[in-house]
């Protein structure tokens, strides 16, 4: 019995194109062999493999989303001196720093 590996497994470098009815696609890597991964701006899973330029390719294809911490929170969290998650402003920036 075969077992088909999911989309967001494979390499999502682009490696060529191929006409088609519609115009022209692009060609997809799809390892999925020591592939790693990150979340996109649009909350996709992107995945890149260890084939030399693929990581650049797939970064310049998507942009990456930054990591979220309590600094990203808006300004009025901080209006009573905590977070939401129980931090006042000074312990939040001495924990995570100040970006």
């Amino acid at each position: 019995m075969s077992q088909t590996i999911p989309r967001e497994h494979r390499c999502d470098a682009s490696i060529g194109q191929r006409a088609d009815a519609y115009g022209f696609r692009p060609v997809l890597c799809q390892q999925i062999v020591g592939t790693r991964s990150f979340t996109s701006t649009t909350g996709l899973r992107v995945t890149y493999c260890s084939i030399e330029g693929h990581e650049s390719n797939v970064r310049r294809r998507f942009v990456e989303r930054d990591p979220e911490w309590p600094g990203d929170l808006p300004d009025e969290t901080f209006r009573n001196g905590y977070t939401d998650a129980g931090y006042t402003e000074a312990e939040a920036r001495m924990l995570w720093g100040d970006r």
